[in-house]
């Protein structure tokens, strides 16, 4: 039997028009802009692989517990005004007594200008901790970092 290729096709780069969206449900979804480049990162959190032994022979890991999903991006500093990002990334769920969550979109375009292309999207997604802004040498930085309590990110094309 043949061998079946994976991961064949045009390479896909974020920076030819990629959109990182932030969704909250009650606004419009926030289109994160200026980041970095080379700076975003997901991961899936997957399950925790249970290890163990019989007899002294390594076994095949169970499925364990599920692990949260994480997002990471360094953006330019733009403005501390209400609805940017740094006002966003305070907000809160007081009523229910949860942090706030969102939908959290990335597109990475078929090709420059492409109304076509894949996306990773994942809900219940969190900020981990507050934004961190760094002085740059040419432009100022926020990094925000993100964690879902879903183990896996959604992959589809658009």
């Amino acid at each position: 039997m043949p061998d079946t290729a994976i991961n064949t096709g045009q390479p896909l780069r974020l920076e030819q028009g990629g959109l990182l969206k932030l969704i909250d449900g009650a606004t419009d979804p926030y289109e994160i802009q200026n980041r970095e480049k080379g700076t975003v990162q997901l991961e899936d959190g997957w399950y925790e692989p249970l290890r163990y032994n019989n007899k002294g022979q390594m076994q095949v890991p169970v499925e364990g517990d599920e692990r949260p999903s994480t997002f990471r991006a360094t953006l330019m500093l733009t403005s501390t005004a209400a609805g940017q990002l740094l006002v966003v990334s305070q907000g809160r769920n007081t009523a229910a007594g949860l942090l706030k969550v969102y939908v959290l979109e990335v597109h990475w375009p078929a090709y420059k200008g492409a109304t076509t292309g894949h996306k990773a999207t994942i809900a219940n997604a969190y900020f981990l901790k507050p934004v961190q802004i760094q002085e740059g040498q040419e432009f100022d930085t926020v990094t925000i970092e993100m964690e879902s309590s879903e183990p896996k990110w959604t992959l589809a094309t658009y």
